[in-house]
């Protein structure tokens, strides 16, 4: 099972480090919609992957035959190695110096606007743009965040993966 979820916990890092590389490319971030468009997508983009891989431990590992805890289980398994991979990824794109300042700047320009309508102080708003550009301030953040998003995913997830009831199966 932790082949299945090491494989699967690549993809979603893989494609969510692609992901980051279109949202800088075609100017996605700066779009000003009622809903938050990356955040919706990196939704999915967890959320897809992670039920395959579910639906593949489920087969391959369980013999088909999945409760909620093993689904659960596998869910965190995977959503623990992407979070890593995607930390991992971002660190060194930051090292190398690549992706990572531009998905800064962006940050910073989408968030003076709303610290301004805040009357926020001129010292609070360098406060804020001192504390984004700390190193692997935001590698950390986006690797909180697929946590986060897979966790929640995985418990959701986890509900329709399960085809065996919990409680009955010692009965």
């Amino acid at each position: 099972m932790i082949k299945k979820a090491a494989l699967f916990a690549s993809i979603i890092a893989i494609l969510y480090i692609l992901w980051l590389f279109v949202i800088i490319s075609i100017d996605l971030s700066k779009i000003q919609t009622g809903f938050n468009i990356p955040l919706v997508f990196n939704s999915l983009l967890i959320g897809i992957p992670l039920y395959i891989g579910l639906l593949s431990i489920r087969k391959h590992a369980y013999s088909n035959e999945i409760n909620f805890a093993q689904a659960f289980y596998a869910g965190i398994t995977i959503s623990v190695f992407a979070a890593l991979l995607v930390l991992i990824l971002l660190a060194l794109c930051e090292v190398a110096g690549i992706l990572i300042p531009d998905l800064i700047e962006d940050a910073i320009n989408l968030r003076i606007p709303e610290l301004i309508k805040e009357k926020k102080s001129q010292a609070e708003i360098d406060q804020f743009i001192a504390n984004v550009k700390e190193p692997y301030v935001y590698a950390l953040g986006n690797g909180i965040q697929v946590l986060m998003i897979s966790a929640f995913s995985s418990t959701i997830l986890s509900l329709f993966v399960r085809n065996k009831d919990t409680f009955n199966e010692n009965k």
